[in-house]
């Protein structure tokens, strides 16, 4: 535990990548796991070991966006937002210009979003993230 100064990562995105190694995070022994499962079962905790892992001081910074389905970008800020020790730092748009894909006019735009872990808030210093 507080070990690492930055953690970066680029989670799935629910049913739209397939890693094709392990056991995939949207799966459960029945069948797919819904939306809100995936969130409560994979990206909470996943959130969770992050910020267990982070130095005070460190920084967390998730790869993530909104699709046409789903809130992705949006419910794990709100996570991480929620979260008592962290403090939102910024957001960054991630332009890929050259992403491989079969629809042409598709938005491959992504984002990251920065936080950084800070001795536990009071909710009155909680940051806004820019609209």
């Amino acid at each position: 535990v507080n070990k690492f100064g930055c953690i970066f990562s680029s989670p799935p995105y629910y049913t739209l990548e397939d890693c094709k190694v392990g056991k995939q995070s949207i799966f459960k022994d029945d069948g797919l796991k819904s939306y809100d499962e995936w969130i409560e079962t994979y990206v909470e905790p996943t959130v969770k070991n992050c910020v267990n892992y982070l130095i005070n001081g460190g920084y967390l910074a998730i790869n993530m966006k909104n699709t046409l389905c789903l809130s992705m970008y949006d419910d794990i800020y709100k996570i991480l937002s929620e979260n008592d020790e962290l403090v939102f730092v910024c957001e960054e748009r991630l332009k890929n210009i050259r992403r491989p894909s079969s629809k042409k006019k598709l938005n491959t735009d992504e984002k990251i979003m920065v936080f950084q872990k800070m001795e536990p808030k009071k909710p009155s210093q909680r940051s806004k993230r820019p609209e």
